[in-house]
């Protein structure tokens, strides 16, 4: 096949997909790839565990992976989850030896259809999630829940964000400064390809096609 035709072909798949659009890929992230401890003590940053945990679709900060055991066995998907903590020390020993008690996501690229559980580890308290549409900016709405105490009936639930588009979000609590302590896991998400960059990606096919045939 001449190389204009080839040009022409890829053209004219990338508008029927543009007209159609394309499906959807799931993503879903449960922190079990990694062998874990039980404890917030046990982890010393930068060893893999986090605070900062980088996937291929996203980026986790301000919390570190443990094993639930230490979590009374609470992770939606065991063995492990992603917990933050402003209390209890993780195992470098010197000032800022603590995490945030928040946790943020952020995307490589825009996402639907966000889910993710949450664990109380302290008292009853009210959890929102926040999502953006960027990197922490473009305020898209949030979604709050209340959870009881740590090992009380209703300390775990799924959080469920109803907006297209997301590149961010922030999981804070209302519980007391010096005592936040909770975790996340199973968080599902879903990709959409986003027709604007096939349009793009059409264009530049279809000039260099034009480009051909001047030199011609």
């Amino acid at each position: 096949m001449k190389v204009g035709k080839l040009i022409f072909s890829l053209i004219a798949t990338l508008l029927i997909i543009c007209a159609g659009g394309l499906p959807a890929s799931t993503g879903v992230i449960n922190f079990d790839n990694l062998t874990a401890p039980a404890y917030f003590s046990a982890v010393t940053p930068g060893t893999g565990l986090g605070p900062v945990l980088v996937y291929p679709d996203v980026t986790f900060n301000y919390g570190v992976v443990l094993n639930d055991s230490g979590y009374d066995y609470l992770a939606t998907t065991p063995p492990n989850l992603y917990a933050t903590t402003d209390f209890h020390p993780l195992a470098i020993g010197v000032a800022g030896e603590y995490v945030t008690g928040e946790i943020t996501a952020l995307f490589n690229q825009p996402v639907n259809n966000v889910s993710l559980d949450i664990i109380n580890g302290y008292g009853a308290a009210t959890f929102t999630v926040y999502a953006y549409s960027g990197a922490f900016v473009g305020d898209l709405g949030n979604v709050a829940i209340a959870l009881a105490g740590y090992g009380s009936a209703g300390d775990v639930e799924t959080v469920s964000l109803p907006f297209s588009g997301i590149e961010s979000f922030l999981v804070v609590s209302t519980q007391t400064a010096g005592y936040k302590d909770f975790a996340i896991d199973t968080v599902n998400y879903s990709i959409v390809p986003l027709p604007p960059a096939v349009l793009l990606l059409s264009s530049g096919l279809m000039g260099l096609v034009g480009w051909r045939r001047f030199r011609k």
